[in-house]
């Protein structure tokens, strides 16, 4: 009897290389995984939220009402990669990880509230 048989799981699929690496799509289909996970990845989207909200307050004390482009951008990537860190301090980079979603599903579920509320600014 196979493993395979026993849990009911495909091995991933091997590129057609033979090199072994795996197709991009499940690299994307792993950083999604996320999603599913309701209650962590609404809590990383509050973080974000909650960032972004100090970021622009921060932001209209010092003059900076209206940001261009590119410093939307930066704060973003601000919100990222504070969100990340407080992730990696905690201990839940090496959680997720576990469960299957890379450091890069931390990244983008921070993200959905910063930058709709960016683009209803503009």
């Amino acid at each position: 009897m196979c493993p395979e048989s026993l849990t009911g799981e495909l091995p991933a699929p091997k590129s057609p290389s033979g090199s072994g690496t795996r197709f991009p799509a499940l690299r994307i289909l792993h950083i999604l995984r996320i999603l599913r996970l309701g209650r962590i990845r609404n809590a990383y989207m509050i973080r974000g939220l909650a960032l972004w909200i100090g970021l622009r307050l921060a932001a209209s004390i010092l003059g900076q009402v209206h940001l261009t482009p590119l410093a939307s951008l930066f704060l973003l990537a601000v919100i990222a990669l504070a969100t990340y860190l407080d992730a990696r301090r905690r201990g839940e980079d090496i959680f997720l990880g576990n469960l299957g979603i890379p450091g890069t599903g931390i990244l983008l579920a921070a993200l959905p509230f910063p930058l709709l509320l960016e683009l209803v600014i503009r």
